[in-house]
């Protein structure tokens, strides 16, 4: 039986475009956009809180847990968004660093954990090679 014919094992859909070293084109749109939607989230939380500040706010009025609530919303979006974009910075200032120096097994494991566990800090070849790296896990931690 010909698979070609009966289109069994063809791709569904045509392959990405492929940069260099055939890795996949991304569209590096939602970086900026991640973290301007965050500045726009932390701005819209500080005008809300200057908008209510000094605002009696009457016991039987159920505003302030609204006003709350949403308050903690955009707290929360706010660093979501921060988050995001310096996790993916790090992702590729690791990725950077892995291409351009060798690695002990412990060192490597140690830098792509580096931004979930604090044990790195300990690691002082990771402290010496990568040093962006190393800045950005320690802010997101």
């Amino acid at each position: 039986m010909n698979l070609q014919m009966t289109g069994i094992g063809q791709p569904l859909t045509s392959p990405p475009a492929t940069g260099k070293w055939g890795v996949p084109k991304r569209t590096y749109w939602r970086w900026p956009a991640i973290w301007v939607a965050g500045a726009l989230g932390a701005v819209a939380h500080h005008l809300v809180n200057a908008h209510y500040h000094n605002t009696r706010i009457d016991e039987d009025d159920s505003i302030q847990g609204v006003l709350s609530a949403f308050g903690i919303a955009l707290s929360m979006f706010v660093k979501f968004c921060f988050t995001w974009v310096l996790y993916h910075a790090f992702l590729q200032s690791v990725w950077k660093v892995v291409r351009q120096h060798k690695f002990r097994v412990r060192t490597l494991d140690d830098l792509f954990g580096a931004a979930d566990s604090p044990q790195w800090a300990w690691n002082w070849e990771l402290l010496k090679e990568a040093r962006m790296s190393a800045v950005l896990a320690g802010i997101i931690w």
